[in-house]
């Protein structure tokens, strides 16, 4: 019997994965023999750059080069944090076990010094094994694990976890017998996770092995800085002005917004932070930008914890829902944020499921405030 489809025994997800595959071998092979045959030589910082020739006093002149050369280097400028904001994407996409891993690996994270070295290319190496052999783990969990371990009376032996409710074996991300219950869309946070790994540990191999060792992270504050572009036109003044002189009322302006859209504990925290930075805000801007990135850090720093805390009570709001009381609910906002793939008969409207979200996006715009303090600009006067 014909097939009506020549595809339909396979999956089409790997045999995309070998054409890609192909492609990126295809490439690199080309470009390999490209600068063999012309004696090209390339920087340590030129290999796998998406454009060569962009020098930081190119990125000046123009906003292409300077996009170019924010392209080339985005992982040596903002590697770290584009990670850390992922991972707070990912927390409140896993709201089970995982979910928690990557709150704590996000903790751990905010610690690392900026300057990378020979420690930090031992420990982006040491996760990004564990985060592989984590994905390996949770993709045989979702095709399903052959049954054993602990036989349970009668003739065929069953999974360790069978006696679990359905929602714990979710939130565990366990396999079920006879029926598919976990989420394969779960895992592309997971995917994008490991992709950003990949690339952070590109950089920090190569600022690491650069000139003996030693680290090229900070070449001068010129190196630091970002390309003055900002200065070939007015529009783009009004725009820095905007961005740098601004930021700091438009995040709190955000957070303000996130509070009141949440009417538990957690909001009067944000809104009490709020209020803080708002009476503190004057003397702040004034202080040097160390002692600025110190507050924004401790402001971020709480902001986390929360979202660890959160995330940790999803295996009562979710998993064990009668057990949760009134006052819990009402006082911590006690609610699934994904009550159809647990299966809860809570019916919450769209404000109540909004608490890991709402944190998520506080810690990225917190992030994006202490890069913009991070960042040496010099003003245009008007």
């Amino acid at each position: 019997m014909l097939l009506r489809d020549p595809f339909e025994p396979f999956h089409h997800g790997p045999i995309l994965a070998a054409l890609v595959l192909s492609l990126w071998i295809s490439a690199q092979r080309y470009q390999d023999h490209y600068y063999t045959t012309d004696h090209i030589s390339l920087g340590p910082y030129d290999k796998g750059s998406l454009f060569l020739g962009v020098s930081r006093d190119d990125a000046d002149q123009s906003l292409i080069n300077a996009s170019k050369f924010l392209l080339n280097h985005f992982f040596k400028m903002y590697g770290l944090e584009t990670c850390c904001s992922m991972l707070a994407i990912a927390v409140a996409v896993r709201i089970d076990i995982y979910g928690i891993f990557y709150a704590m690996v996000l903790g751990l994270l905010m610690l690392v010094p900026r300057p990378p070295s020979k420690v930090h290319l031992v420990l982006w190496t040491f996760y990004l094994v564990l985060h592989g052999l984590l994905l390996v783990v949770q993709y045989a969990f979702l095709l399903g694990v052959p049954k054993g371990g602990c036989p349970y009376p009668g003739t065929e032996r069953d999974y360790p976890w069978s006696n679990m409710t359905s929602p714990e074996k979710k939130w565990l991300f366990l396999s079920q017998s006879n029926q598919q219950i976990l989420d394969k869309n779960l895992l592309y946070a997971d995917i994008l996770i490991y992709l950003l790994l990949c690339f952070q540990l590109h950089h920090v191999y190569t600022t690491t092995t650069a000139a003996g060792g030693a680290t090229n992270e900070r070449e001068g504050e010129k190196d630091k800085a970002q390309p003055r572009i900002f200065g070939l036109a007015v529009w783009s003044n009004c725009a820095k002005i905007l961005i740098f002189k601004y930021s700091f009322w438009l995040t709190l302006l955000l957070l303000f917004l996130f509070a009141t859209l949440q009417i538990s504990l957690f909001g009067w925290i944000y809104l009490l932070a709020c209020f803080f930075f708002l009476f503190r805000g004057q003397t702040i801007l004034k202080a040097t930008r160390s002692h600025r990135i110190r507050w924004w850090s401790a402001l971020r720093f709480l902001v986390w914890l929360m979202l660890l805390i959160r995330v940790a009570l999803q295996i009562v709001d979710c998993a064990f829902t009668e057990k949760a009381s009134l006052l819990y609910r009402v006082l911590l906002s006690g609610n699934c944020n994904n009550p159809i793939y647990y299966g809860s008969s809570q019916h919450n409207d769209d404000a109540s499921n909004l608490g890991l979200w709402t944190d998520s996006a506080s810690f990225i715009l917190l992030s994006l405030q202490i890069i913009i303090m991070d960042t040496n600009a010099n003003m245009p006067k008007l």
